[in-house]
């Protein structure tokens, strides 16, 4: 390997190899903080030019030209637990860009092929500011996200344990554009099937764009983004819309609808979704529950209830054994969260001849502070009032007209603190 570099304000370089070089010893001289590279290559390139030339864009003045195989490299970065193998990948130069093909990548049990291009290769080099640009299609059958978490490890990742695995950091000197289809994603045990979507990863941040996945039997199409914060907060907002999935395999299978909508335990059949959410995660990777704001609409297309304690309970205060075991179809939900209380609006419905409306507050943890009129037939225009507070397995049923508590959880101060500087950031970036 031949390298000739001139003048570090404005770099001229001139680099040519062929033949097999042993990254180890070469990387030490460019070693960057945090990172470290193992493993050989083979090589037959030239690359010559000026810096300027690729940070203004006049790539025609560029000699970038040749290519490169990879033989087995190791990879070890301080943002990820476990070292990556790069198996085997072919590298080709043309002026500022540098395309990948068959390039395999293993970390930990995840084997991921990926395809594309870099560029502004030269001015990142040369460049403590310039990010590194790309674009490339991702493909991969199975992904286990616990396993990226920065502070995991081969035991963490696939049992249980009390302490943080930390959340997935992400570079912030990159602006990279990937599609991602993957079979098979393992997610905090959420089982995602047949992903695909556009993401961006750009000043340490990840946009998803029409995401379209698989869970827990229903299609759901969504947009958000994710944000680390720190090793063990991590900032997320999305939006998402399902039709008419099966509402217990729902609450069996996705952890966060099993704590936002525990009443779907006693529930039978098929509900829709749009709502967008957002929010702080910890250092599992879970949610902040108090940090969460959100609004949207759960449409009950048609459901059966079944020993649910609720609507039996009111049943028997009301002596309307009809209630018992009811069904609903086509009810409406909107709810709007914040301070770790959902706030439902007042849902009108039909349920076996009775005209049943309620409101309320629901917190997160699981307490009520519910109003409810049994609108009595024909028309509902004469109705009981009541009011419902407690718990779902612990309610207490009191006649009389629905009141407002301040139910509120406020966040805790080390979790507030960096909530406000991750929307202080968001807001600064923005303008």
């Amino acid at each position: 390997m031949n390298a000739d570099l001139k003048n570090f304000n404005n770099i001229k370089y001139s680099i040519q190899s062929k033949g097999k070089l042993n990254l180890g010893p070469i990387y030490k001289l460019f070693a960057l903080d945090g990172t470290n590279v193992d493993g050989f290559i083979y090589t037959d390139f030239s690359l010559k030019g000026l810096q300027s030339d690729a940070t203004n864009g006049h790539y025609n003045r560029l000699q970038n030209s040749g290519q490169l195989s990879i033989g087995n490299i190791q990879v070890q970065s301080d943002m990820l637990p476990q070292p990556i193998a790069i198996r085997s990948g072919n590298f080709s130069f043309y002026q500022e860009k540098m395309n990948f093909d068959k390039f395999l990548v293993a970390y930990a049990k995840n084997d991921i092929s990926i395809k594309g291009y870099l560029n502004n290769i030269i001015n990142y080099a040369t460049s403590s500011q310039a990010p590194l640009k790309g674009q490339f299609t991702l493909s991969s059958k199975k992904i286990n996200v616990d396993d990226f978490m920065v502070f995991a490890s081969p035991a963490t990742s696939t049992t249980a344990s009390s302490s943080e695995s930390g959340v997935v950091l992400l570079p912030k000197n990159l602006d990279i554009q990937v599609l991602g289809l993957v079979n098979a994603i393992a997610y905090n045990k959420m089982n995602i099937k047949d992903f695909k979507g556009d993401l961006q990863i750009k000043d340490g941040k990840m946009i998803l764009h029409k995401k379209n996945f698989e869970l827990a039997g229903l299609k759901v199409d969504m947009n958000g983004s994710y944000r680390p914060l720190n090793p063990r907060r991590a900032s997320f907002d999305y939006a998402v819309k399902a039709d008419s999935f099966d509402i217990q395999r729902a609450y069996k299978e996705i952890p966060l609808f099993r704590e936002m909508v525990s009443s779907a335990k006693n529930a039978y059949g098929l509900v829709s979704l749009d709502y967008k959410l957002g929010g702080l995660l910890n250092g599992n990777m879970q949610p902040v529950m108090p940090s969460i704001v959100g609004d949207g609409s759960l449409t009950l297309n048609q459901i059966k209830f079944r020993g649910f304690k609720l609507l039996n309970g009111i049943s028997q205060s009301t002596s309307k054994e009809k209630l018992k075991d009811g069904e609903v179809k086509k009810v409406v939900i909107k709810s709007h969260i914040k301070n770790n209380v959902m706030t439902i609006e007042r849902t009108k419905m039909k349920m076996m001849g009775f005209r049943p409306r309620f409101e309320g507050q629901v917190t997160l943890d699981g307490r009520m502070n519910l109003g409810f009129r049994l609108g009595l037939p024909p028309f509902g225009i004469f109705g009981i009032p009541m009011r419902i507070t407690g718990t779902p397995d612990n309610f207490h049923l009191k006649m009389g007209k629905y009141k407002e508590e301040d139910l509120d959880m406020e966040m805790d101060d080390e979790d507030n603190k960096v909530y406000k500087e991750s929307q202080k950031t968001q807001e600064s970036q923005a303008k």
